[in-house]
């Protein structure tokens, strides 16, 4: 591809970023909230955990008048698609929301009390060979939201910095399923990222057999991505 070519992807990409983060900043908190309760009880139900009442910590006057609007969706862009049901002790990759991303809390809690081993990601100083990876997280100080990168998902933290000692790096071919979050997406399920290449670099690593889901809110799919060669569809998305 030409060097113009590249260029004029890479420009229609940022314009589109912009237009869907502004969109989906606009989704009411409310709305959000009950959206991404949805989201993550179809992605349990996609790992085979046992069902769950994901809004149960959502106002139930909203909850009932809008989960018949709000429900999940899954697009499916593989046939190859890895059936995955995890179990005690399964590693799981997730991710701490940031700003208005769709919020996993729900999932997380549903992960935790089903006994699997679950990693976020943290991003590496920008020197070293990899942009992230992904640590794991006790339930305690997830629920404590004592990890720094919980806190701050964008902070870059030298690998050996004594902050991330009770955070061990897991290595990515042992992670059986991933959530993945994007800006957004379309009907043949390629991804936008923010534009960091975080989730681009890290994917590739990970087994074949690992299930890859991307989470989104209805709000920020399009019609078509401009995608350049190392733009690959996701398996799954879903979104509400």
């Amino acid at each position: 591809m030409a060097s113009n070519d590249v260029s004029a992807i890479v420009e229609e990409k940022r314009q589109l970023r912009a237009l869907v983060l502004k969109r989906r900043a606009s989704i009411p908190p409310q709305v959000k909230e009950v959206k991404s309760a949805a989201i993550c009880s179809q992605v349990a139900r996609l790992f085979g955990l046992e069902p769950d009442n994901a809004t149960e910590g959502v106002d139930s006057k909203r909850r009932d008048g809008l989960e018949a609007k709000l429900s999940p969706h899954m697009l499916i862009s593989s046939n190859d698609m890895c059936e995955t049901r995890l179990r005690t002790g399964s590693r799981i990759a997730l991710y701490s929301a940031f700003e208005d991303e769709v919020n996993l809390s729900c999932l997380a809690r549903q992960c935790y009390e089903a006994g699997l081993r679950v990693a976020f990601p943290c991003m590496n100083p920008r020197n070293e060979p990899h942009a992230m990876c992904m640590r794991e997280v006790r339930e305690r100080s997830w629920a404590a939201c004592s990890a720094p990168f919980l806190a701050n998902p964008l902070l870059r933290l030298p690998v050996d910095d004594e902050r991330l000692a009770d955070f061990p790096i897991i290595d990515p071919e042992t992670i059986e399923a991933i959530v993945v979050p994007l800006v957004a997406f379309d009907e043949a399920g390629r991804r936008l990222g923010y534009g960091g290449g975080n989730y681009d670099s890290f994917l590739p690593f990970v087994s074949p057999q690992c299930l890859v889901v991307g989470v989104a809110f209805h709000e920020q799919r399009v019609e078509r991505l401009p995608a350049e060669s190392h733009d690959l569809a996701l398996p799954a998305i879903v979104y509400a």
